[in-house]
């Protein structure tokens, strides 16, 4: 018996159609998207994993691991931010019953923008830092801000 190369017997180890990127930049008001795409024979499945090499799992309305073997970060609201999620590292496993293939890292890294600004006349806050979002806690009103420079000293007036 002869089986052609065309044939349904013939099984073939994941390969990538369309490997991820090394770097994805989002903003929070854009949200992002991560695309991983594998052929084999059997059809391979994609998985997602994170620093630990860890399979991660969807997190509602933060980070959601889609069937198509991508992985989707919807846009948020500063106060969101998690730096474990949002500024990660990930890779994309791809398995069939022949073979494993894994990605290159892919650094995630979403900043935080906002629209209004704002003017502090008395300076009776506590600040605290997020990856590259600034929580200001003003008399029990919170104020989140993206910044792109260091603050050296803070003065009061």
């Amino acid at each position: 018996v002869t089986v052609g190369a065309g044939s349904s017997y013939d099984t073939q180890g994941p390969m990538f159609i369309g490997e991820p990127p090394s770097k994805v930049e989002f903003t929070n008001s854009s949200g992002g998207r991560v695309d991983c795409s594998a052929r084999g024979n059997p059809t391979p499945t994609v998985e997602w994993l994170g620093p630990d090499n860890l399979a991660v799992p969807s997190i509602p309305s933060i980070r959601l691991v889609l069937n198509n073997g991508s992985i989707y970060f919807p846009p948020f609201e500063a106060e969101v931010f998690r730096q474990d999620v949002h500024w990660a590292v990930y890779r994309c496993l791809v398995t069939n019953s022949v073979g494993v293939i894994v990605s290159r890292d892919v650094t995630i890294k979403a900043a935080c923008f906002f629209t209004s600004f704002i003017t502090f006349l008395v300076w009776t806050t506590q600040m605290k830092e997020q990856g590259n979002c600034f929580t200001i806690d003003d008399r029990g009103k919170r104020t989140h801000f993206n910044y792109n420079f260091k603050i050296f000293n803070v003065f009061r007036k």
